[in-house]
């Protein structure tokens, strides 16, 4: 009996040690690749230098998001606080997180006053003013439709043909407002079913598979989608746009926890699909709320945490979650200051960056006297999550009635730009060397992929445009929609056009 116990202590201390071990270093079974870069970018298009990286903080569908609530029917934000507003609370939040700039916001409308019959003219109008309201701040959504505001029998879901109903009518919402889906959602986070609509139990029964097939088609051709967990991403499958559905990761804590997407299980079937296709895919990420990280002091080590950007190819993160929130963790200790807020002060250099296999460019850690400049995980986070586009190799050749234009697009983002599908040449006259935006004349560039640009991907351009460039200037435009992209280059960036000469 003795020997069984000692075997059984030997065991236990084992294991033990094996989850400690995995708790202090970050190390994934599928390995991350190097990052080269097939052309060598040069200074012909000045690089924009790490003093001057919050410019591009407006660029859309990438960065730090926002959080906020919406109950149709009575517009309260949260279903539970009658007292509360949901457009009073967009603007709260704007506002309390205005220096970290995110132009994305995470969105639940809530439907639980409809449980029981279908949405009347009122919701349809809060919903319409709501998303109004989001494209007149100039921001985003990760949307999200969720009955269930809380995990208790006491919660009444609705049956599955009232949850079809409201579908439908939220794909005729969308085919009438087709031009304010297309500028305010990021993209559609499968929602509906379990408690904020995480696809977790629910009091009702649902065919999930019906309802995501439903899902997607209410949506205008080239809409994202992100799904909780792989058990439900899988179900799109066979679905025409299955190519469009990413993931939604809820629990990041820099290193493997069985509520990550995924789970925690790096050999099994479901996490290498997960890790092949993220760089394909618009991915989105949230820490728990602080003090239920489940680490030691709840500290998560910043390295670990960007390796695990890296492996979601991450597009946009909370900064609502284990930043700023001031809430009671699971050992009863009141906390205003989190993770995300200490690594405004955990300090990275370009060799960490470098041995971990994080992206980055070199002038992000000069300032614009060329000083080495001290740089944060904070700071990495806010300016590598989803895409950093940057223009070099800028080559100009003058042909008998024509100039023939090429210059190389890098992405130095932890995502991929997929919702960025457009580029075009603007060619504007120069007046007493001044640019004219009256005299802009735009050029399609068909060739132009934003699915080559994966982290650290580039593209070669090359353009031709007749006559010579006398007095002419040269822009380059990227755009998703109404919106457009600054790129990673210290250059004038007017009307929405990135001047390269």
């Amino acid at each position: 009996m003795k020997v069984k116990t000692k075997l059984y202590c030997l065991i236990m201390a084992i294991l033990i040690l094996i989850v400690t071990l995995v708790g202090c270093n970050y190390n994934s079974v599928i390995t991350l690749t190097d990052l080269n870069l097939e052309y060598s970018p040069d200074d012909s298009i000045k690089m924009l230098t790490g003093d001057k990286s919050e410019e591009l903080l407006n660029n859309i569908d990438r960065g730090f998001r926002l959080e906020t609530y919406f109950t149709l029917g009575s517009g309260v934000a949260w279903p539970q606080d009658k007292d509360s507003n949901g457009f009073a609370m967009l603007e709260e939040e704007i506002e309390f997180y205005k220096e970290d700039k995110p132009v994305e916001v995470q969105v639940y409308i809530y439907l639980n006053e409809y449980n029981k019959r279908p949405l009347d003219d009122l919701a349809l109008n809060q919903m319409k003013v709501y998303f109004e309201k989001i494209r007149s701040y100039k921001m985003s959504m990760l949307l999200r439709f969720a009955y269930d505001y809380e995990q208790s029998k006491e919660i009444e879901s609705p049956k599955q043909d009232i949850v079809m109903t409201h579908i439908e009518q939220i794909k005729k919402f969308n085919i009438a407002n087709e031009r304010l889906i297309k500028d305010t959602v990021t993209a559609y986070q499968f929602g509906i079913i379990g408690a904020w609509g995480e696809w977790g139990a629910t009091n009702a029964k649902y065919n999930e598979k019906k309802i995501l097939n439903a899902l997607i088609d209410a949506f205008p051709e080239g809409t994202f989608f992100q799904g909780r967990y792989m058990r439900v991403v899988n179900q799109t499958d066979k679905n025409a746009k299955s190519d469009y559905v990413g993931y939604h990761n809820d629990f990041l804590i820099g290193r493997p926890h069985p509520w990550n997407t995924a789970g925690d299980k790096y050999k099994s079937k479901d996490y290498k699909k997960f890790f092949n296709n993220a760089q394909y895919r618009l991915n989105d990420g949230e820490m728990p709320w602080g003090g239920y990280t489940e680490e030691p002091d709840e500290k998560v080590d910043g390295i670990n945490f960007l390796k695990q950007m890296r492996e979601h190819c991450m597009g946009t993160l909370s900064i609502k979650h284990n930043y700023i929130e001031n809430r009671k963790g699971a050992d009863g200790v009141y906390r205003d200051e989190h993770n995300i807020y200490r690594w405004k002060s955990e300090y990275i250099t370009a060799e960490q960056l470098k041995q971990n296999k994080l992206p980055y460019y070199e002038s992000w850690f000069k300032n614009s006297n060329g000083d080495t400049i001290k740089r944060s995980v904070y700071e990495y986070l806010r300016d590598y999550l989803g895409y950093v586009l940057m223009l070099s190799n800028l080559k100009i050749e003058s042909k008998a009635d024509s100039t023939e234009i090429s210059f190389v697009i890098t992405n130095y983002g932890l995502g991929t730009p997929l919702t960025i599908r457009n580029m075009e040449i603007v060619v504007a006259n120069k007046e007493d060397g001044e640019i004219s935006q009256t005299s802009e004349k735009s050029y399609y560039v068909s060739n132009y992929n934003c699915k080559k640009l994966t982290t650290y991907g580039q593209q070669k351009i090359t353009f031709t445009i007749n006559g010579n460039l006398q007095n002419k200037a040269i822009g380059v435009k990227l755009l998703r929609g109404n919106y457009t992209i600054k790129v990673a280059n210290d250059i004038p960036y007017l009307n929405g056009v990135n001047y390269i000469y």
